[in-house]
Protein backbone atom coordinates (compact mmCIF):
# COMPACT_ATOMS: atom_id res chain seq x y z
CA UNK A 1 0.00 0.00 0.00
CA UNK A 2 1.47 3.40 -0.94
CA UNK A 3 2.70 5.40 1.77
CA UNK A 4 -0.07 8.57 2.99
CA UNK A 5 2.45 10.93 1.50
CA UNK A 6 2.80 10.29 -1.38
CA UNK A 7 -1.32 9.61 -2.25
CA UNK A 8 -1.25 13.42 -0.62
CA UNK A 9 1.70 14.48 -2.98
CA UNK A 10 -0.24 12.96 -5.91
CA UNK A 11 -3.35 14.52 -5.23
CA UNK A 12 -1.58 18.14 -4.70
CA UNK A 13 0.12 17.46 -8.48
CA UNK A 14 -3.26 16.93 -9.76
CA UNK A 15 -5.25 20.07 -8.13
CA UNK A 16 -2.44 22.06 -9.09
CA UNK A 17 -2.25 20.43 -12.67
CA UNK A 18 -6.27 20.91 -12.78
CA UNK A 19 -5.91 24.59 -11.39
CA UNK A 20 -3.52 26.48 -13.53
CA UNK A 21 -5.06 26.48 -17.01
CA UNK A 22 -8.08 27.80 -14.93
CA UNK A 23 -6.65 30.59 -13.54
CA UNK A 24 -4.83 32.16 -16.80
CA UNK A 25 -8.68 31.86 -18.25
CA UNK A 26 -9.85 35.31 -19.39
CA UNK A 27 -13.70 35.32 -18.81
CA UNK A 28 -15.04 38.16 -20.82
CA UNK A 29 -17.24 40.67 -19.35
CA UNK A 30 -20.50 42.63 -20.06
CA UNK A 31 -19.28 45.76 -18.28
CA UNK A 32 -16.29 48.24 -19.63
CA UNK A 33 -14.81 51.25 -18.71
CA UNK A 34 -15.59 54.54 -20.04
CA UNK A 35 -12.03 55.72 -19.82
CA UNK A 36 -13.00 59.77 -20.76
CA UNK A 37 -14.44 61.95 -18.48
CA UNK A 38 -15.66 64.48 -20.53
CA UNK A 39 -17.96 64.78 -23.34
CA UNK A 40 -19.51 67.08 -26.08
CA UNK A 41 -22.80 66.29 -28.25
CA UNK A 42 -25.59 67.45 -30.46
CA UNK A 43 -29.29 66.60 -30.93
CA UNK A 44 -32.21 66.65 -32.87
CA UNK A 45 -35.92 65.65 -31.48
CA UNK A 46 -39.49 66.72 -31.36
CA UNK A 47 -41.83 67.78 -28.43
CA UNK A 48 -45.55 67.65 -27.03
CA UNK A 49 -46.16 70.90 -25.28
CA UNK A 50 -48.95 71.51 -23.04
CA UNK A 51 -50.74 75.15 -24.35
CA UNK A 52 -52.09 75.70 -20.83
CA UNK A 53 -55.87 75.97 -19.48
CA UNK A 54 -56.60 79.25 -22.30
CA UNK A 55 -54.63 77.28 -24.62
CA UNK A 56 -52.66 80.57 -25.05
CA UNK A 57 -48.99 78.38 -24.95
CA UNK A 58 -46.69 76.70 -27.55
CA UNK A 59 -48.44 73.51 -28.20
CA UNK A 60 -45.86 71.41 -30.20
CA UNK A 61 -41.94 71.91 -31.67
CA UNK A 62 -39.37 70.50 -33.55
CA UNK A 63 -36.08 71.13 -31.07
CA UNK A 64 -32.20 70.65 -31.58
CA UNK A 65 -29.36 71.66 -29.91
CA UNK A 66 -26.08 70.62 -27.89
CA UNK A 67 -24.42 69.61 -24.58
CA UNK A 68 -21.55 69.65 -22.86
CA UNK A 69 -20.52 67.20 -19.69
CA UNK A 70 -17.99 66.17 -17.35
CA UNK A 71 -17.68 63.47 -14.55
CA UNK A 72 -16.78 64.42 -11.46
CA UNK A 73 -17.56 60.88 -9.79
CA UNK A 74 -17.79 57.15 -10.28
CA UNK A 75 -21.46 57.88 -11.32
CA UNK A 76 -22.43 61.28 -11.20
CA UNK A 77 -21.84 63.96 -14.36
CA UNK A 78 -22.45 67.55 -14.43
CA UNK A 79 -24.34 68.61 -17.77
CA UNK A 80 -25.25 71.82 -19.47
CA UNK A 81 -27.71 71.87 -21.58
CA UNK A 82 -28.81 74.42 -24.70
CA UNK A 83 -32.20 73.30 -26.35
CA UNK A 84 -34.11 75.07 -29.36
CA UNK A 85 -38.02 74.93 -30.12
CA UNK A 86 -38.80 75.88 -33.06
CA UNK A 87 -42.76 76.18 -31.94
CA UNK A 88 -46.00 76.65 -32.86
CA UNK A 89 -49.32 77.84 -31.46
CA UNK A 90 -52.52 79.25 -31.27
CA UNK A 91 -53.36 82.64 -31.91
CA UNK A 92 -56.58 84.08 -30.04
CA UNK A 93 -58.40 86.89 -29.87
CA UNK A 94 -60.41 87.21 -26.68
CA UNK A 95 -62.99 90.34 -28.15
CA UNK A 96 -64.70 87.69 -30.63
CA UNK A 97 -67.03 85.09 -29.75
CA UNK A 98 -66.49 81.69 -27.75
CA UNK A 99 -66.29 79.73 -30.93
CA UNK A 100 -64.34 82.50 -33.55
CA UNK A 101 -61.64 83.17 -30.99
CA UNK A 102 -58.84 81.56 -32.69
CA UNK A 103 -57.47 83.46 -35.84
CA UNK A 104 -55.33 80.13 -36.80
CA UNK A 105 -51.33 78.89 -36.13
CA UNK A 106 -48.10 81.46 -35.67
CA UNK A 107 -44.73 80.20 -34.64
CA UNK A 108 -42.71 80.85 -32.26
CA UNK A 109 -39.47 79.82 -31.12
CA UNK A 110 -37.66 80.06 -27.52
CA UNK A 111 -34.34 78.64 -26.40
CA UNK A 112 -33.85 76.63 -23.19
CA UNK A 113 -30.62 76.68 -20.78
CA UNK A 114 -30.29 74.18 -18.17
CA UNK A 115 -27.89 72.64 -15.95
CA UNK A 116 -28.09 69.23 -14.77
CA UNK A 117 -26.89 66.70 -12.56
CA UNK A 118 -26.56 63.31 -14.41
CA UNK A 119 -26.81 59.79 -12.43
CA UNK A 120 -25.54 56.97 -14.56
CA UNK A 121 -27.09 53.80 -13.38
CA UNK A 122 -23.97 51.43 -14.12
CA UNK A 123 -21.40 53.73 -12.67
CA UNK A 124 -18.14 55.03 -14.90
CA UNK A 125 -18.85 51.64 -16.95
CA UNK A 126 -21.21 50.21 -19.20
CA UNK A 127 -22.88 46.94 -19.94
CA UNK A 128 -22.98 45.31 -23.65
CA UNK A 129 -22.42 49.38 -24.42
CA UNK A 130 -25.27 50.59 -22.81
CA UNK A 131 -24.85 53.37 -20.32
CA UNK A 132 -28.65 54.15 -18.53
CA UNK A 133 -28.83 57.56 -16.71
CA UNK A 134 -31.30 59.88 -14.65
CA UNK A 135 -30.70 63.66 -14.84
CA UNK A 136 -32.39 66.89 -12.97
CA UNK A 137 -31.93 70.46 -12.92
CA UNK A 138 -33.40 73.92 -14.01
CA UNK A 139 -32.61 76.47 -15.92
CA UNK A 140 -33.96 79.70 -17.93
CA UNK A 141 -36.39 79.46 -20.95
CA UNK A 142 -36.04 82.68 -23.01
CA UNK A 143 -38.26 83.85 -26.33
CA UNK A 144 -36.15 83.89 -29.22
CA UNK A 145 -38.84 85.09 -31.74
CA UNK A 146 -42.57 85.23 -31.95
CA UNK A 147 -44.78 85.62 -35.10
CA UNK A 148 -47.62 88.23 -34.68
CA UNK A 149 -49.02 88.75 -37.75
CA UNK A 150 -52.24 87.27 -37.64
CA UNK A 151 -52.23 89.39 -34.15
CA UNK A 152 -51.46 92.69 -36.00
CA UNK A 153 -53.95 91.94 -39.09
CA UNK A 154 -56.28 91.59 -36.51
CA UNK A 155 -55.56 95.24 -34.41
CA UNK A 156 -54.98 93.21 -31.67
CA UNK A 157 -54.24 95.18 -28.53
CA UNK A 158 -51.04 94.63 -26.66
CA UNK A 159 -52.59 94.09 -23.03
CA UNK A 160 -54.40 91.02 -24.89
CA UNK A 161 -51.66 89.66 -26.72
CA UNK A 162 -49.60 86.33 -25.44
CA UNK A 163 -45.96 87.12 -24.25
CA UNK A 164 -43.80 84.20 -23.66
CA UNK A 165 -40.76 85.99 -21.92
CA UNK A 166 -38.74 84.37 -19.91
CA UNK A 167 -39.25 82.06 -17.33
CA UNK A 168 -37.52 79.90 -14.87
CA UNK A 169 -37.33 76.26 -15.94
CA UNK A 170 -37.27 72.66 -13.80
CA UNK A 171 -35.96 69.52 -15.99
CA UNK A 172 -35.95 65.89 -15.24
CA UNK A 173 -34.75 63.73 -17.86
CA UNK A 174 -34.24 60.06 -18.80
CA UNK A 175 -32.30 57.51 -21.57
CA UNK A 176 -29.09 55.72 -22.00
CA UNK A 177 -25.54 56.04 -24.20
CA UNK A 178 -24.87 53.63 -26.44
CA UNK A 179 -21.59 53.43 -26.68
CA UNK A 180 -20.02 52.58 -30.32
CA UNK A 181 -16.48 53.16 -29.40
CA UNK A 182 -14.31 54.49 -26.67
CA UNK A 183 -14.74 58.08 -27.90
CA UNK A 184 -18.06 58.49 -29.71
CA UNK A 185 -21.46 56.96 -28.78
CA UNK A 186 -25.30 57.93 -29.53
CA UNK A 187 -28.14 58.82 -26.86
CA UNK A 188 -31.60 58.62 -26.39
CA UNK A 189 -32.93 60.95 -24.18
CA UNK A 190 -36.45 62.05 -22.98
CA UNK A 191 -36.68 65.39 -21.20
CA UNK A 192 -39.72 66.64 -19.21
CA UNK A 193 -39.44 70.46 -18.95
CA UNK A 194 -41.80 72.55 -16.47
CA UNK A 195 -42.44 75.88 -16.95
CA UNK A 196 -45.07 78.73 -16.03
CA UNK A 197 -46.96 80.48 -18.98
CA UNK A 198 -48.46 83.95 -17.88
CA UNK A 199 -51.74 85.17 -18.77
CA UNK A 200 -51.84 88.04 -20.79
CA UNK A 201 -52.57 91.15 -18.53
CA UNK A 202 -56.10 92.26 -21.09
CA UNK A 203 -57.47 88.90 -20.43
CA UNK A 204 -57.51 89.34 -16.49
CA UNK A 205 -59.72 92.47 -16.98
CA UNK A 206 -62.23 90.83 -19.94
CA UNK A 207 -65.93 90.07 -19.54
CA UNK A 208 -65.54 87.30 -21.66
CA UNK A 209 -67.13 83.44 -20.13
CA UNK A 210 -63.75 82.38 -19.54
CA UNK A 211 -64.51 80.70 -15.79
CA UNK A 212 -61.96 81.66 -13.64
CA UNK A 213 -58.90 82.91 -15.58
CA UNK A 214 -55.42 82.23 -14.13
CA UNK A 215 -52.92 84.91 -13.77
CA UNK A 216 -50.03 81.93 -14.52
CA UNK A 217 -50.30 78.28 -14.06
CA UNK A 218 -47.43 75.67 -14.53
CA UNK A 219 -47.42 73.83 -17.59
CA UNK A 220 -45.23 71.04 -18.78
CA UNK A 221 -43.13 69.70 -22.23
CA UNK A 222 -42.36 66.90 -22.69
CA UNK A 223 -39.29 65.78 -26.08
CA UNK A 224 -37.88 63.08 -26.88
CA UNK A 225 -34.15 63.44 -29.00
CA UNK A 226 -31.59 61.22 -30.30
CA UNK A 227 -28.36 62.76 -30.42
CA UNK A 228 -24.55 61.51 -30.92
CA UNK A 229 -21.50 62.64 -28.93
CA UNK A 230 -17.50 62.44 -28.55
CA UNK A 231 -15.54 61.43 -25.45
CA UNK A 232 -12.18 62.79 -24.93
Amino acid sequence: MPHPRTIYSLLLGAFLLDSGPATAQDIPSSYRFVENSQEGGLFIGTASLNAGQLGLGPKSANVFGGRYSVMFGSAVAFEGDATVFKGERDVIDIRRSEDDRVLGQSTIDFVAIDARLRLNLTGHRTWRGLQPFIAFGGGMALSSNLERTLEDEADMPLPDQYDFGSKFLATLSGGTNLHLSSRFMLRLDGVMNLWKISTPTGWLTTDADLGAIPEDEWVSARNLSIGASWRF
